[in-house]
């Protein structure tokens, strides 16, 4: 069991680091008195809590830190580069009824689908390039999606016909609502975080095929979409927030249900993860 879920060069390196730890303190307790083993033991405690205290602080908040990635929200200098939620105001003027309720269906249920389906790459990308990474490097077998690469980006590329259909759809419904409506305001917060994502899939494309050049890379592409599945659904679910107010109004909550629903699940598939594990 330890083999199949640690590795095997993790079990022989436990058991190596197990061997020698017995040794040392059977030969200290021949040698030297309790108190003074008891005391070197305490000693070599704090060090390593200090050290290791001071490394996870240092490599944390270095410039240019997560292993080299673009990533935003793990790199404290680039704390502005993420997409910016606050940056378009909700009017406070009460929703209006839609002249084409079915296109506001189309949109909203299109851009969910869009992220639900930019998500399912992802998480392909980072589920298999992680086992990928533990198999290399861990003597581990875990066994991989077929092509997994080719097959997660294909899931992205099949996000991008949905927000192409749900960009049309978002032009079609402001053509015909006045720029004051809420509704107006929250498909221009999905369009621009839409286009957003999609930029940002290309670059993470371009650089995990970078990171998968070598062994060790692969663990580089994992965190990498990890983490940007992580907040793709962390901002998706602030956006709803934002607009609680236009998606529970009488005249859009039965045309968004879907939205609404949709989103909660991206959001609710990394929500309980920590980058990085």
């Amino acid at each position: 069991m330890a083999v199949r879920f640690l590795g095997e060069l993790m079990v022989v390196t436990l058991v190596a680091m197990i061997w020698a730890t017995l040794a040392l303190g059977f030969g200290r307790r021949e040698r030297e008195g309790t108190r003074r083993s008891e005391r070197a033991a305490l000693v070599a405690l704090i060090a390593g809590v200090a050290v290791s205290l001071g490394l996870f602080v240092g490599y944390k908040n270095r410039p240019g830190a997560y292993q080299g990635s673009p990533s935003y929200f793990m790199d404290p200098s680039q704390a502005g580069a993420g997409f910016q939620i606050g940056a378009r105001p909700v009017p406070q003027a009460p929703a209006s009824a839609p002249a084409d309720p079915e296109a506001v269906r189309a949109a909203l249920t299109g851009y969910a689908r869009a992220f639900e389906r930019l998500l399912a790459g992802y998480y392909i990308l980072d589920r298999n390039y992680n086992y990928d990474f533990h198999n290399e490097l861990f003597l581990r077998s875990t066994p991989l999606l077929a092509d997994y690469r080719r097959v997660g980006l294909e899931k992205i590329r099949e996000a991008e016909e949905f927000r192409a259909t749900a960009d049309a759809a978002a032009a079609a419904v402001r053509a015909s609502t006045p720029t004051t409506d809420p509704l107006v305001a929250l498909l221009d917060d999905l369009t621009a975080y839409a286009a957003f994502n999609f930029q940002r899939a290309a670059l993470l494309e371009r650089m995990s095929g970078e990171f998968a050049q070598t062994k060790a890379g692969l663990q580089h592409a994992t965190h990498l979409y990890e983490g940007e599945g992580k907040v793709l659904g962390e901002q998706l679910d602030a956006i709803v927030r934002k607009h609680e107010a236009v998606l529970s109004s009488l005249v859009i909550a039965p045309l968004g249900s879907d939205f609404v629903t949709i989103s909660h699940a991206v959001y609710e598939k990394y929500a309980n993860r920590i980058v990085g594990f």
